[in-house]
Parts: structure tokens; C-alpha cells; sequence
């Protein structure tokens, strides 16, 4: 009577491994799948990143190229208040030189915004990054008790079959 008992009992085993060997396949490709995403945004952000670093730096070198043209503007204010009689030409350098500066100002004040909304998207891909991790850590530890626990249950059951 224990034969049949054993038989039946290795089959039930047997399904239940394939059961568990298949769910565990499953609980891989279904985290592989949350490395990928991660990985992605990770890669996102980092993109991000190189832009923001690239716009700031941008937005640096117009800053110096702005206080260039505003010296130079200034000191041809103080030449043409110095002269008397100020030629057209060096009327028309300071008025081009003024526009440039003006040009130069709107253009940062562009790349600022630009650097802004940069460090908004930033800002949004890592609260995604954290929550992408977040979900990862919590499937890989449901994933991990879920197979401690068919362990200890197949275990039992083999300490059990054996007793018998």
C-alpha cells in the first residue's frame, strides 16, 4: 500500500516542480524585464544630464561673452562722452554692439528657461528611476520568500514521503 502511495505522491511532486520551475522562469523574465526598464532609465537620465551639463556650460559661455560686450559697451559710452564730436561709425559700432549684448541677454535668458525645464525632466526621471528600483526590490524579495517557501514546503514534503 505504500507503493502506490509513493507513486502518487512522486507525480503530484513531479507537477508541482514543473509548476515551480515555471513560475520561477516567469518571476525571472518578469524581472529581467524591470532590469531593462531600470537600465533604460538610467540611461535617460544620464542623457538628461549630459544636456543639462552642456546647456549650463552654454549658458556660462554666454554669460562671459555678455560681460565682454557689456565692457566694451561702457567703454565706448565713456569714449563717446568723453569726445565731443562722436563719429556716425563708432555711433553705429556702439548701437551694433548694444543689439549684440541685448541678442546675448535674450538668448540666455532662453537657455536658462531651456535648463530649467531640463532639471524638471531630471527631477521627473529620477522619482521614476527610485520608484522602477523600488518595485524591483519588492518583486525580487516577494520573488525570493515565494521560493524560501516552495523550498521549505517541498523539503517538508520529501522529509514527509520519506518517513512514511
Amino acid at each position: 500500500m505504500t507503493e502506490p502511495r509513493r507513486q502518487l505522491g512522486s507525480g503530484r511532486d513531479a507537477e508541482e516542480s514543473v509548476e515551480l520551475k515555471a513560475r520561477l522562469r516567469a518571476r525571472e523574465r518578469h524581472l529581467e524585464e524591470l532590469h531593462d526598464e531600470l537600465a533604460k532609465a538610467r540611461l535617460e537620465a544620464d542623457e538628461q544630464r549630459a544636456a543639462r551639463v552642456a546647456a549650463e556650460e552654454r549658458v556660462r559661455a554666454l554669460e562671459r561673452r555678455a560681460s565682454v560686450l557689456d565692457k566694451r559697451v561702457r567703454y565706448y559710452q565713456r569714449e563717446e562722452r568723453a569726445r565731443s564730436g562722436v563719429s556716425r561709425r563708432e555711433q553705429r559700432r556702439a548701437r551694433r554692439l548694444g543689439r549684440a549684448l541685448d541678442r546675448r541677454e535674450a538668448e540666455k535668458l532662453r537657455l536658462k528657461e531651456r535648463l530649467s525645464v531640463r532639471g524638471e525632466e531630471l527631477s521627473n526621471l529620477r522619482s521614476r528611476e527610485r520608484s522602477l528600483s523600488a518595485r524591483r526590490d519588492d518583486a525580487l524579495e516577494r520573488a525570493v520568500r515565494r521560493v524560501r517557501k516552495l523550498e521549505r514546503e517541498l523539503d517538508k514534503d520529501q522529509n514527509g514521503d520519506g518517513r512514511d
